[in-house]
């Protein structure tokens, strides 16, 4: 929470003067989205509490140097703009399935069996461990790091730094090959090229300012997959990737930058391959038109499941009225016979 409440006060000094008036928060010039996942929305709240601050008129109770922000989030299983896993999409996983069992994946296994079975001996995972998984030992033992606490004795320096090479590959594979890239990280680069093609049909008269997403290391690694621009190591706590338009007397450019340490005041450029460091936004759009997916949850084939329900339905529907219709063909047809050998139709009783 501190080092993403520093972030928001890096944030509030490279924008104060620029887009905003003296840190002061205005809703029509903001929109603040997180993953609906705990931690993720605290970062949110805990970044925008050092970005805007309150000033005196601000201040809900005197006593407290925080205001409430707005942060919109969209349920896991929808959010297919900033959630890597949990939301369908079967397309993905049969890519992803047959890089883990390629010819690279295997190597990477076997080089490491040994390591590997250390692991499971040490930690007690009853499941395998392979370079898909090894970032659930990794990145506990991160996080514990983080916090100082004393780590188990087998984890030595050295143990500790395979672990993190061998996450960092593992994170990579996720988004190695571009259509891997496409479908987790390419949606969140069509929604920001589409912020920017409306704030330049409108730009004084629309006042948005800011868009800010709070999401996952795995969010990054997609989202910088997708540019082209991934270091290919497992981004640490508070890490930003920015994206900025510039108008320069009507035509309009794209910079990008990377800040992965809250201690770090110039962030890393990031710029598209054929691209300088201000790229002009119609090359911009050029340059990744193909890594925008058009329809993601059709990309994914995650309506293939909702389609085959439909189907199911409407089957089962047909066979219902079917049968429906031959009952009633069949009590129609009875009530025409009122006389059968051996059977005489009784008068009905009336309803009383």
């Amino acid at each position: 929470m501190q080092m993403q409440y520093e972030v928001g006060q890096f944030l509030g000094e490279r924008y104060n003067g620029s887009l905003f008036q003296n840190s002061t928060f205005t809703r029509e010039e903001v929109y603040f989205r997180s993953t609906d996942v705990d931690r993720c929305l605290m970062s949110a709240a805990s970044n925008l509490a050092g970005l805007f601050p309150p000033s005196e008129s601000e201040k809900f109770n005197p006593n407290i140097a925080w205001q409430p922000l707005p942060i919109h989030t969209e349920p896991k299983e929808e959010d297919y703009l900033l959630r890597t896993s949990g939301t369908k999409c079967p397309y993905y996983d049969e890519l992803y399935q047959k890089e883990l069992e390629g010819e690279y994946a295997n190597q990477l296994n076997e080089q490491n069996k040994d390591f590997f079975k250390f692991l499971k001996n040490r930690t007690g995972i009853l499941t395998d461990i392979t370079i898909d998984n090894v970032f659930t030992i990794e990145d506990p033992l991160f996080c514990e790091q983080a916090h100082n606490l004393i780590l188990p004795d087998w984890v030595t320096d050295e143990v500790m730094f395979r672990l993190e090479n061998l996450t960092n590959i593992g994170m990579t594979m996720l988004f190695a090959k571009p259509e891997l890239a496409r479908l987790k990280g390419g949606p969140l680069v069509g929604k920001m090229i589409k912020d920017m093609e409306t704030k330049c049909e409108n730009v004084t008269g629309n006042p948005m300012k800011f868009y800010m997403y709070s999401a996952h290391d795995t969010t990054l690694a997609a989202f910088m997959s997708a540019l082209g621009v991934y270091n290919k190591k497992q981004s640490p706590y508070a890490s930003v990737v920015g994206v900025e338009l510039w108008e320069d007397r009507g035509n309009f450019s794209v910079s990008m930058w990377f800040r992965n340490a809250t201690d770090q005041k110039k962030p890393y450029a990031l710029k598209l391959a054929d691209c300088g460091e201000m790229c002009p936004l119609p090359k911009f759009k050029e340059l990744l038109k193909n890594v925008v997916p058009l329809d993601v949850k059709a990309e994914c084939g995650a309506t293939f499941e909702k389609n085959c329900t439909i189907a199911i339905v409407i089957g089962t529907s047909i066979i219902v009225l079917t049968l429906l219709l031959i009952f009633l063909y069949l009590i129609c047809r009875g009530r025409h016979l009122t006389q059968k050998d051996g059977h005489v139709r009784l008068p009905q009783t009336p309803d009383v």
